[in-house]
């Protein structure tokens, strides 16, 4: 509004602006295929640049229709845009996705492939932001070997960096050599080198991040029975040499599932452990400083039987994992802790019949998106799970709040693993690529879309026109004011 004071004078311009409130999109989603087949294997989620979001699962389970990678892409709210199956004849599982900086994405997984012994080798494929797949390779060690690749990030020169298991034998029968595995390409998935990690027994590696010096931190497992295994800890430069590594554990199983580097250059580690509790599971939450001596170990219970598989940074400082308890039927849940490893809440997903949470990522509006396997599809097979929460981790129904116990436990670490330099050869990989139709249903009606609101103000300004002074009344306190000068 213009207020005169004189022809003369400069007159000020008060711009009222009103103020918009925007509510965080919560729901929960499950996908299902139209056909018999079903999904199976971890769904991983991520939040696209878009705003919607892109999982990934593997279609199929039962020759002739073994399992092919499959790709679904959302909008916002959750609802199908499009989807991707890709694969051969041979079984094909996706195991991990990521945004690409090209709004691209890039999936980690393993394909069989019947001249090595059907041993499962490295898959990495591209696909582009509009659906298409732009390229798509296999890495393997040649002879009777095996490479999954259970994880996968872009690097910081628009690489990639892979971790996973690399079996080697003298036969299918074995015995099998097994190491964590650290394999570094170029943008368009090149080979440019790999290195192996192991104690004299068994490892593999299930989460790899680059770190803030351009290294790379890796967890995992490394022992060789179900009883004895341990926490694997690795760190790394950025041409892959090994710095320092520490085998983590107790009496009993111990995995590492995820690990993220903290703002004070310590690492955290979710997994699970039976080292404390000779029936069930605990999940835990291991703080290493930045040479992995251990800070502390804590292990929670949500039910029964707990894993956490992910672990995401929030925005206050502190820590939201992500995992699974087993009741009589399995749930996903989230658990919540300060920047002191404090627990604040946690909640379990009760609306999806035996749900599994398989990532975490933190949204573009501060709240959280989840995905797994869980319900029914057709036929009874399982189904895709996709939950979005807002930032307190809900999503307005079907979520308990569990009574979650915090122990701190004692644990010990020892440094006894050995690099090896290995080579790894990269061939195109030849697959159809198809579109299949899928069902969706929201597990329960709580979409919340964004809102503004306007507020209106009643104002009076007096006098006017004015000399030198003016007062300016409000019905109540505007959000902000703008004073602009002119002629």
């Amino acid at each position: 509004m213009k207020i005169l004071l004189s022809s003369i004078v400069k007159f000020l311009i008060l711009v009222l602006l009103t103020s918009a409130a925007c509510a965080q999109i919560t729901f929960q989603k499950t996908f299902s295929k139209q056909q018999i087949g079903g999904f199976w294997s971890s769904a991983v989620s991520v939040q696209t640049f878009d705003g919607g979001y892109a999982v990934i699962a593997a279609t199929g389970f039962v020759a002739p229709d073994w399992p092919n990678v499959f790709l679904l892409k959302t909008d916002e709210n959750g609802t199908a845009q499009w989807t991707l199956d890709f694969g051969d004849t041979m079984q094909n599982i996706p195991l991990r996705l990521q945004q690409t900086s090209d709004s691209g994405l890039i999936i980690s997984g393993m394909t069989a492939r019947v001249e090595y012994n059907s041993g499962f080798q490295l898959l990495l494929s591209k696909v582009t932001s509009s659906g298409q797949l732009a390229w798509s390779k296999y890495y393997t060690q040649g002879g009777v070997s095996e490479s999954p690749g259970y994880w996968v990030e872009q690097t910081r020169d628009g690489g990639f960096i892979v971790t996973g298991e690399a079996g080697t034998a003298d036969s299918a029968c074995g015995p099998w050599t097994r190491r964590i595995y650290l394999l570094k390409t170029n943008s368009e998935g090149s080979f440019e080198w790999a290195k192996t990690f192991s104690a004299s027994i068994n490892a593999l590696g299930y989460c790899v991040q680059q770190t803030s010096d351009n290294g790379y931190i890796i967890t995992g497992v490394i022992g060789n029975s179900y009883t004895d295994d341990d926490i694997a800890l690795i760190k790394t430069d950025s041409a892959g040499t090994l710095e320092w590594a520490k085998r983590i554990g107790g009496s009993s199983c111990d995995e590492g599932y995820c690990v993220r580097q903290t703002s004070d250059l310590g690492y955290l580690v979710t997994g699970y452990t039976k080292s404390f509790d000779s029936i069930d599971f605990k999940g835990f939450l291991l703080k290493t400083d930045a040479s992995g001596s251990i800070q502390s170990f804590k292990t929670f219970e949500a039910g029964a039987e707990e894993n956490g598989t992910d672990i995401e940074l929030t925005s206050d400082g502190g820590y939201m994992i992500a995992g699974t308890r087993a009741d009589t039927f399995a749930h996903g849940f989230i658990i919540k802790f300060d920047s002191v490893e404090n627990l604040q809440c946690s909640k379990s997903l009760s609306g999806i019949p035996s749900s599994v949470f398989s990532s975490i990522h933190s949204t573009n509006d501060g709240g959280f998106i989840l995905s797994g396997m869980g319900g029914e599809g057709i036929g009874g097979d399982g189904g895709i799970i996709l939950v979005k929460t807002d930032d307190q981790g809900n999503t307005t129904c079907d979520m308990i709040h569990d009574a979650t116990i915090l122990l701190d436990e004692p644990y010990t670490d020892s440094s006894t693993f050995e690099e090896y330099s290995v080579n790894f050869t990269a061939y195109d990989w030849s697959v159809s690529v198809q579109q299949i139709l899928v069902h969706q249903s929201s597990a329960c009606v709580a979409t919340n879309t964004s809102e503004e609101e306007e507020i209106n103000q009643s104002l009076q300004i007096f006098p006017n026109p004015a000399s030198d002074f003016i007062s300016v009344k409000f019905e109540s306190r505007p959000q902000k004011i703008l004073l602009l000068s002119g002629e």
